[in-house]
């Protein structure tokens, strides 16, 4: 195992991807099953949501046991944002020190421009879902809906920007990771390709993000240093 480490120094990285699993699996027993037509989960909707009706139509269907379920999954997500960060930080820092590449470290600085980002976007929903359950009027529900659309939208852009910087990593790599590399282009190109904000669009554009994080990990792991 000791000789392992050594070939695949960024190996221990790619482990974070357990705690990264526990807390999907867990988020996802609190979350409702059911979302909108055209999105891909709820959670993908109530971040992007539009507009009090939008609001009404995802949480009215729920009973006020199940809203403060989505709080708790809200409340979890804290965690599984602050290991996700972790991981990106992680990679960052051991790529930048493998490859000898010191702008790598700038991928630092936009981790933590998401993490803050999505920590906002957390408050703002348990926010949204106290509207709702006390019956708030449009305009304080629109008013945090303007601030939770700044946070999420910071929050997506920004993997975005990070996984673009993965992909010029990458790219001066073995064969193998030219290839897989470029899944770490989709996001940025999916915006600027399909910049309406339709539920597809919207579903597409997070789930690349996911694919992003998967290969990621599948980078970590194959990641052989050099005799």
């Amino acid at each position: 195992m000791k000789n392992y480490f050594k070939n695949y120094p960024l190996a221990k990285t790619g482990f974070f991807v357990i705690p990264l699993v526990v807390f999907t699996i867990v988020m996802g027993i609190f979350f409702p099953e059911s979302a909108p037509e055209h999105f891909s989960s709820f959670i993908i909707a109530f971040e992007f949501a539009q507009s009090p009706d939008d609001i009404n139509l995802l949480l009215s269907p729920l009973s006020a046991k199940e809203i403060r379920q989505v709080d708790v999954g809200n409340y979890l997500d804290f965690g599984f944002m602050i290991v996700y960060t972790a991981l990106l930080i992680k990679a960052f820092e051991k790529c930048a020190q493998l490859l000898d590449k010191k702008i790598l470290k700038t991928g630092i600085f936009i981790a933590i421009v998401v993490l803050i980002s999505d920590v906002a976007e957390n408050i703002f929903l348990l926010r949204l879902t106290s509207n709702h359950i006390n019956q708030s009027l449009n305009s304080e529900i629109m008013s945090n809906l303007d601030y939770l659309k700044i946070f999420t939208w910071t929050k997506w852009i920004s993997l975005s920007v990070l996984f673009t910087f993965f992909y010029a990593l990458v790219y001066n790599l073995r064969w193998l990771f030219k290839i897989i590399g470029v899944i770490f282009l989709f996001p940025l190109l999916y915006l600027i390709a399909a910049p309406e904000q339709s539920p597809e669009m919207l579903s597409n554009f997070t789930n690349s993000i996911f694919l992003c994080f998967f290969t990621l990990i599948i980078f970590l792991f194959l990641y052989r240093k050099k005799a």
